[in-house]
């Protein structure tokens, strides 16, 4: 075409771009496009699979009435590295009436073309759009195509998406609820130990001040009803006995079956003087005389057996 081709630059850097369709040109199809490539090889492109739009600002001045937008995808499955037309080609035709205005395209309104699919045999699980390796963009012309200058002023192609999509977002969100939950159970289970820890050190110093009231207990029970020189029973503790006597005679009134039990008494006349004549020893020595006869009438009486305690000998003063 007198030195030209059939697409080339009006103004670069002004984005001005002209596609001549030539008036003797009997093809069946003529083709006029532009490309953008993405890499300095050809398997390297772009990953566009975390964007959902693609914003075109155009200015357009011709015949033509469609105007198709077309980007490829790199994938070994698919793409061969001698055979440039083997990335998958994916692309959405706009009308030109449209692009008086910048328009948003969603990027899942690109489809793969049929041709293509067709003839590579791509089979189905490879026939979907793939935005992951994006190696080129470009346009061109569909149809309705009058001889002549075809000219697009491209002022702006930007790709826009979130810095997170909507279901990262949820679980994004979902995310911090469970680690929010994660937190108060770990702080409410060492919350819920150390007050365990604290009510068991509070338990043990209560058991501990219990068994040391108890021997208190034990320990004035016993002062007060036994003489701490002779372990004898004093008044006090002899009215402990005979009220228990007592209850157990009520007791085997009701119920045959309750133990027979006699009281002797002994009255030591003039005690004190044993102190006085033969010393605290022996005075100590005659308590233990009847406190031991006490403990083998005890004893006996427990083995159901008839006794009696002769201490002439240690009774004698």
């Amino acid at each position: 075409m007198n030195g030209h081709s059939a697409a080339y630059w009006l103004d670069q850097n002004s984005g001005i771009w002209r596609c001549d369709y030539p008036r003797d040109d009997k093809s069946e199809y003529f083709a006029c496009s532009f490309n953008v490539l993405f890499g300095q090889e050809f398997d390297q492109g772009v990953d566009l699979s975390g964007y959902n739009q693609l914003k075109i600002k155009l200015k357009f001045n011709g015949t033509s009435s469609r105007l198709r937008f077309f980007v490829r995808n790199y994938d070994p499955a698919y793409s061969s590295m001698q055979d440039n037309n083997s990335t998958k080609f994916q692309s959405i035709i706009l009308h030109t009436k449209d692009l008086s205005q910048e328009v948003s395209i969603n990027l899942d309104e690109f489809v793969v073309a049929d041709w293509w699919l067709g003839q590579y045999d791509i089979p189905r699980k490879l026939s979907r759009p793939e935005m992951d390796n994006i190696v080129s963009l470009g346009m061109d012309y569909v149809e309705g195509m009058q001889p002549g200058a075809q000219d697009i002023k491209i002022e702006k192609i930007e790709f826009v998406g979130g810095w997170i999509s909507a279901a990262n977002w949820y679980l994004l969100i979902l995310g911090c609820w469970m680690l929010g939950i994660f937190i108060f159970a770990v702080t409410r289970l060492i919350q819920l130990n150390n007050q365990t820890k604290h009510d068991v050190q509070i338990i043990n110093a209560l058991s501990q001040t219990n068994a040391e009231l108890q021997q208190e207990k034990d320990k004035f029970r016993r002062l007060s009803t036994v003489d701490p020189l002779t372990q004898a029973y004093n008044r006090f503790g002899i009215d402990q006995i005979v009220s228990t006597l007592l209850i157990c005679s009520i007791e085997r009134e009701q119920h045959r079956d309750a133990p027979e039990f006699a009281l002797i008494v002994i009255d030591i006349d003039h005690f004190k003087r044993i102190n006085d004549r033969r010393g605290h020893d022996t005075e100590e020595d005659f308590g233990s005389t009847f406190k031991r006869a006490d403990c083998a009438l005890y004893t006996a009486k427990a083995q159901g057996r008839n006794c009696c305690v002769l201490a002439e000998n240690e009774l004698a003063i």
